[in-house]
């Protein structure tokens, strides 16, 4: 794993390159005011019926859609190449990174080394640029239902199952190794075997959200809706990779740690559905 010097580093590189660009694309566009502001698809197949086979063997449940079996349309609009797009979260690293560097430009002397790695330092320590998380969901979101009698959680978990259990789970899909070949051959193209897994969360989440939950599972319900929602925020930033590539970092970045939380959330609603209905 890198270090975070070199990640410091690379990031740095980047916004310095960037900054050239946007001074040579756009001479009159540059702002200099401090502005800061595998996959996996989850196959929920036996999800929430089999405690044990959930909490033990829980990488079962990452796993791909087959593409031959179905057909996508790409997620990503194509943008004029030609055109600089100033409103990714790489250029407004940019930005803020050149900003910086002018204020201190001026001082006597110049840029020292120290300077450069606190310029980094400063802008690295934005949220806007770490954080890789999806929409909130919250309780107003759901439907909602006053009821927690055993047919009511009953229904709820044959209506989870039926609606989140994917339709094939025979080639696992690795987002990360994706990313690496498509920087490897230098192909963006190789980047929408993402597609389907980013279609197949945003169904998942869309699903969740019409499937009407106990009083008793908002939170779980929740957990469950959130924690798609991150992980889909991360394969669409890796689907950015070559467009956005400081956001692509940040999902890189948080997508292990947003699927242990979505081992977390199942084996949670494995244990209510195990409580509830035995």
């Amino acid at each position: 794993m890198p270090s975070n010097k070199i990640y410091t580093i690379l990031v740095l590189c980047i916004g310095v390159v960037t900054s050239i660009w946007l001074i040579q694309r756009n001479p009159a566009n540059i702002s200099v005011a401090q502005n800061s502001d595998g996959v996996t698809t989850v196959s929920n197949e036996n999800l929430i019926n089999n405690k044990a086979k959930t909490e033990t063997d829980w990488q079962k449940i990452l796993v791909s859609i087959d593409q031959k079996d179905q057909n996508f349309t790409s997620v990503v609009q194509k943008d004029n190449p030609e055109i600089f797009d100033e409103t990714t979260l790489t250029a407004q690293m940019a930005k803020d990174l050149f900003s910086r560097y002018l204020q201190i430009a001026k001082k006597p002397g110049g840029v020292t080394s120290y300077d450069a790695n606190k310029i980094a330092n400063d802008v690295l320590a934005l949220p806007d640029y770490t954080k890789a998380t999806g929409a909130v969901y919250v309780a107003s979101n759901l439907k909602i239902i006053n009821k927690t009698d055993r047919e009511t959680v009953k229904l709820y978990n044959d209506t989870l199952n039926q609606k989140l259990q994917n339709k094939s789970i025979k080639n696992p899909i690795d987002p990360m190794a994706i990313v690496n070949t498509a920087l490897e051959r230098s192909d963006e193209n190789e980047l929408s075997k993402l597609d389907p897994a980013i279609l197949t969360f945003k169904t998942f989440i869309a699903n969740l959200l019409i499937i009407e939950a106990p009083s008793d599972a908002i939170k779980m319900h929740l957990d469950l809706l959130n924690a798609y929602s991150n992980i889909l925020s991360n394969l669409e930033a890796m689907r950015a990779t070559f467009t956005d590539p400081i956001r692509s970092l940040s999902g890189i970045n948080q997508y292990e740690q947003h699927l242990r939380d979505l081992k977390s959330v199942i084996v949670n609603i494995s244990a209510y559905f195990e409580q509830k209905l035995k």
